[in-house]
């Protein structure tokens, strides 16, 4: 698909389209096994909303979120 000409009073700079560039970090679809933020969103963001949800509704939102926030330094420093 080819570009629109330019106006001569705009920049010459054209944006650039995933099809036209070779090397594209932009897939068509991911490869398998690959988390993307669509698929990590679809399974835990729901539950983790609710789980939050519950913890704002009974008053302890603020220590989940810190018992959140250690797990994940624990689990990313034993990945390590």
């Amino acid at each position: 698909m080819p570009f629109p000409p330019t106006p001569s009073w705009k920049s010459s700079f054209k944006p650039s389209r995933a099809i036209e560039m070779p090397g594209s970090p932009y897939l068509d679809e991911p490869p398998k096994g690959l988390l993307t933020w669509p698929k990590l969103l679809r399974t835990a963001g729901l539950p983790a909303a609710v789980i939050l949800g519950a913890c704002a509704y009974h008053g302890v939102l603020l220590e989940a979120l810190v018992v959140i926030t250690v797990s994940m330094l624990v689990v990313n420093w034993m990945a390590r």
